[in-house]
């Protein structure tokens, strides 16, 4: 079968692999129909986190498939299924499984991005997952179902912070999680969106969402442009690093009301100096948000399904799985492009 993989930096060939068999017990054979790219893709492709002398990485995290055959003990799907993948294993048996926070298992690996299961990602003609890891899309399209794992990210992101009805956000960095975010603010009841995105183009496709936009500009003009949008006795209540740059959650600081809560969503490569007392004098309220809970991406899923997160609408190119590197990832890393979210069609090579 052919599988797309990760060989080196900014290396990625469609390679003609071995299949990977029957579905043992509580396992499903499934065809991969869309898969999307995100930062986590665009990271490996950069070098990081690229297999050092093993196994090679086949890509591919968000996709949505077909089921071909399921093993023994599987009740709850079928052949000729349309599922969405969670892509996510974990135990089932520590802790923060049991409380549903599975995203926070020792034991946890990522179809197509590390751990045991990275071998096994979307950018593949047949993939074996568990059985919990399928989802009936059930009134989902196969392109929505390729966008439920990151619209599980951003929702469960405005749900660890707490965004509910009347409230004012920021949302600093609108690429493909940011614009969920803006999304599922929206279904969540927020008042007022702000967005802080140096991306004229990206910038753009959030205004076009419903955000307000905020001119680039030092932190001191970017506030002031805030208290113009919100008035004095309107602050941020809540704001989202969705950059992972420098500035971005300076920003968040600098824009948080007293009493408010900053998420972190971003991966970040280096910790950006904080001003404790700042936070002290605020005080302000720090969490970070990681991957999913299961309430999340079942939440997620039925939000998509109503019409109330439409988070079709990030989707920027549909490309075939053959033009990754062109129309994908360099497409994605071209500052001069507008480029959100890539889908890809998979088999059709």
């Amino acid at each position: 079968m052919k599988a797309t993989r990760l060989h080196g930096l900014k290396d990625v060939r469609l390679d003609d692999i071995a299949d990977p068999g029957l579905p043992g017990p509580y396992e499903l054979l499934i065809a991969p129909l869309w898969a999307g790219l995100c930062g986590s893709d665009v990271k490996g492709y950069l070098g990081n986190g690229i297999n050092s002398g093993g196994p090679l990485r086949v890509i591919g995290h968000e996709f949505s498939a077909i089921v071909m055959a399921v093993g023994e003990g599987v009740t709850e799907t079928r052949v000729g299924d349309h599922i969405c993948v969670m892509p996510l294993e974990h135990c089932g048996r520590c802790i923060d499984c049991q409380r549903g926070d599975f995203s926070l298992c020792a034991n946890k690996s990522f179809l197509g991005l590390y751990g045991a299961s990275a071998l096994g990602g979307g950018l593949a003609d047949l993939v074996i997952i568990k059985d919990y890891q399928a989802a009936p899309l059930s009134g989902l399209s196969d392109e929505q179902g390729a966008l439920v794992e990151p619209a599980a990210v951003a929702l469960h992101a405005v749900i660890q912070a707490g965004v509910g009805p009347g409230h004012t956000v920021l949302v600093v960095g609108a690429g493909a999680i940011g614009s969920l975010v803006i999304l599922a603010a929206q279904a969540a009841g927020a008042a007022v969106i702000i967005a802080s995105e140096p991306n004229a183009r990206r910038a753009d496709f959030a205004g076009e969402m419903g955000a307000h936009i905020l001119a680039p500009g030092p932190i001191e003009q970017q506030v002031v442009q805030l208290h113009e949008i919100t008035g004095p006795r309107a602050p941020v209540d809540i704001a989202f690093d969705c950059a992972g740059k420098e500035g971005a959650l300076e920003l968040c600081i600098a824009a948080i009301k007293t009493g408010g809560t900053i998420c972190i969503v971003a991966g970040r490569k280096n910790a950006p100096p904080i001003d404790i007392g700042q936070l002290q004098q605020l005080p302000a309220t720090i969490i970070g948000s990681l991957a999913y809970t299961q309430h999340a991406w079942d939440r997620a899923i039925a939000l998509i399904r109503s019409g109330k997160y439409p988070v079709e609408r990030t989707v920027t190119s549909r490309i075939d799985r053959a033009e990754i590197v062109e129309k994908g990832f360099e497409a994605l890393l071209d500052p001069t492009r507008l480029e959100l979210k890539v889908l890809m069609r998979v088999g059709s090579d």
